[in-house]
């Protein structure tokens, strides 16, 4: 009896929560579902790119008539997903940060960027002004939640599309 009341406590705790929503990479998880919905089987949805997933990826391949090759283009993993896909020129795109260091404002943009993140409830990690994996992810979140091309950057085009967080409306920033 106490071990099923342990297991309701942390289910009820978890809320639903997968493993892969807990750890996994939520691309994959994306990815995965996708994949069972058309009926190939990735194994557990667990955010993990192991060999069931590539086996899955695979037989959707084949049945689309293109090379099994078990990788995704960009364009595949678009028409999978229903995500769109745009070509970003990643060297490019990081320049941006780099120019906001020479002058001066990197950390006072990563701080205005964490504080709407977590104004959104997409970051939950210190305000600091620090780039760290959990910044990053928490703007590739926000950006393929609203179906934007989907990358880390951290600099003023990201925080120019961003609400203004609660503080800096009473601040009339």
């Amino acid at each position: 009896m106490r071990r099923w009341i342990a297991l309701l406590a942390v289910v009820v705790l978890v809320g639903g929560m997968s493993a892969a929503e807990a750890a996994g990479d939520p691309d994959v998880l994306a990815l995965q579902r996708a994949l069972a919905w058309r009926g190939f089987d990735p194994g557990p949805p667990d955010g993990l790119a192991g060999r069931r997933t590539r086996e899955a990826i695979r037989a959707w391949q084949r049945d689309q008539g293109l090379a099994p090759t078990g990788r995704l283009s960009g364009r595949e993993t678009a028409e999978l997903t229903g995500r769109p896909f745009i070509r970003v020129d990643v060297r490019r795109l990081f320049s941006s940060e780099i120019e906001l260091a020479k002058a001066g404002r990197l950390e006072g943009t990563v701080r205005d960027i964490q504080s709407r993140l977590a104004a959104l409830g997409y970051y939950a990690g210190p305000r600091d002004g620090r780039i760290t994996a959990a910044t990053r992810q928490a703007a590739r979140r926000w950006r393929s939640d609203h179906r934007l091309a989907v990358h880390g950057a951290l600099d003023q085009p990201l925080l120019r599309r961003l609400p203004p967080a609660p503080a800096e409306l009473a601040r009339g920033e």
